[in-house]
């Protein structure tokens, strides 16, 4: 660990930040001198390996220096420090302080620096609490102190702003929070799986909470003109997660609750551009959102991405999904703010395999005739006669004047094709440059939810599927800056700063 304010380097230079910088500059110049001489003799892989990883410790470290002695500068600074006192006292009147404290902080090189700062806590209660007194360092409901002069620069639980998005975008990539913990283990960063889960879900639920303030604020009107005069296509499904939740009843000898594990769907959103042959435009933004809520939910994020888009100016508008009936509701509920879907598409290879399934499973053909008999109705699919479609299945109804096995089955076949014929128009949306697929979306829940939430033997509370979902969309759309510099844009930018 380092020493107050930085590490061997730091701590013997005086003078000004810039004096400050280059003498650790110097220090670091004269240690590589003597590590030359052995990294000259690398003749073969594994020496070049141990090399590398040497050079690469000695400029995190390098890196480490020159931050903490820049956060030494920061704490030093009497004038900011009164400033994020009083910003304190702004967010938080009911605290007082409590002097200066010790505080080990780590750096995005992996390195802890411990520093003194002040220290604010909320002032005591007049009233007389029963039960035992909390002691000092734990943390109650009302216990939330906090570290003004480091909140101010964006530190919180205890790690630097660019440690802790580091921490939650690896967290967020991989496929498990252990995962995570070894390869930051391997950048030289010691976190624990339970502080690598906490920084991880604090970022995802804050981004939550700011989403649900975009969705409260979109009725002003559009923030950009992305869409207008563009042709623009909306693709919507849902996915599977298997869900934690805790039965009632006494605690299991291990101390835990006994848990059910029920499957829910969260629903995905896509929204993007195409060109006048249906294809996406290359190089343009693309859209994925995802909640766990009902399709009223996913319909007001839909509605909020479209207004500060402006999707009222664009040319056409899409909408492109599988035969789910909540999903063309959503033409209805648009509607009442002002946006028009032009078209409705059942995507054509869900609509196929939805055939061959009903054959497959209501017939008792061998595979071949199943097969041939697939082969000829999909091309009547594709060529939109619908009504051609539904006849063969009506035929397949009875069979030399008995109801067939799977009767109940083809009914429901003949009933999806019937409701859907309108949105099977194929030839029709060929020619006028519309997708015939949702592989977008299918694609996203593969990539935003099944790679991430979808192991074996993972069980999640909602609200840290829907803090998990939001943080792998922003990834996933390649807004993981972006999302970053939004989460630490506000002096409130985190609900509490870890606490002595």
């Amino acid at each position: 660990m380092y020493n107050y304010f930085g590490g061997k380097h730091a701590a013997s230079q005086e003078g000004s930040l810039e004096e400050k910088v280059a003498g650790i500059f110097r220090e670091y110049a004269n240690e590589a001198q003597e590590e030359i001489k052995r990294w000259q003799e690398v003749d073969d892989p594994e020496k070049m390996l141990d090399a590398e990883k040497e050079i690469h410790r000695m400029a995190a470290g390098l890196a480490d220096e020159i931050t903490a002695t820049l956060l030494e500068e920061k704490l030093s600074d009497e004038e900011f420090c009164e400033q994020a006192r009083e910003e304190s006292r702004h967010r938080h009147p009911e605290r007082e302080s409590a002097g200066v404290r010790e505080v080990t902080v780590k750096l995005l090189g992996g390195k802890d620096v411990r520093v003194k700062t002040s220290y604010v806590v909320p002032r005591p209660s007049k009233k007389k609490k029963r039960g035992r007194r909390r002691k000092v360092g734990k943390r109650g409901k009302a216990g939330k102190g906090e570290y003004p002069a480091l909140k101010k620069l964006g530190f919180a639980n205890r790690v630097s702003p660019a440690l802790h998005s580091t921490v939650a975008r690896t967290a967020t990539e991989v496929a498990s929070f252990e995962v995570a913990r070894e390869m930051l283990q391997e950048r030289g960063i010691d976190l624990s799986v339970k502080q690598i889960r906490r920084l991880t879900l604090q970022m995802g639920q804050k981004m939550v909470e700011k989403r649900q303030e975009r969705l409260e604020v979109s009725w002003r009107g559009p923030t950009n003109n992305n869409y207008a005069g563009k042709r623009i296509a909306i693709c919507v499904d849902g996915g599977r997660v298997r869900m934690r939740q805790y039965r009632k009843g006494r605690r299991l000898r291990n101390g835990r609750h006994r848990f059910d594990t029920p499957w829910r769907e969260p629903k995905m959103l896509v929204i993007y551009e195409v060109d006048e042959k249906g294809r996406k435009v290359k190089k343009s933004e693309i859209v994925y959102d995802c909640t766990m809520g009902n399709h009223e939910k996913l319909c007001e994020l839909l509605v909020m991405h479209l207004r500060e888009n402006n999707a009222a100016q664009a040319t056409e508008i899409m909408l492109i999904a599988d035969g789910a009936p909540w999903i063309w509701d959503l033409k209805e509920k648009l509607l009442r703010y002002s946006i028009t879907v032009d078209h409705e598409v059942v995507d054509y290879y869900h609509a196929a395999a939805y055939l061959y399934n009903t054959i497959d499973q209501a017939l008792p053909w061998s595979q071949s005739q199943k097969q041939q008999w697939f082969r000829a109705h999909r091309r009547l699919l594709k060529q939109g006669k619908i009504d051609k479609v539904i006849e063969a299945l009506q035929i397949l109804v009875c069979r030399r004047g008995r109801p067939v096995k799977g009767r109940k089955k083809i009914l429901t076949a003949i009933d999806f094709f019937t409701q859907h014929q309108h949105r099977m128009a194929y030839p029709t949306f060929k020619r006028l440059g519309i997708p015939m697929g949702s592989g977008l979306v299918e694609s996203a829940i593969r990539r935003v939810i099944n790679l991430r939430l979808k192991s074996a033997s993972s069980f999640w509370l909602e609200k840290n599927v829907e803090a998990m979902l939001v943080l792998r969309c922003a990834l996933k759309m390649g807004r993981w800056q972006n999302m970053v510099k939004e989460f630490f844009c506000e002096p409130e930018f985190i609900e509490h700063a870890e606490a002595a």
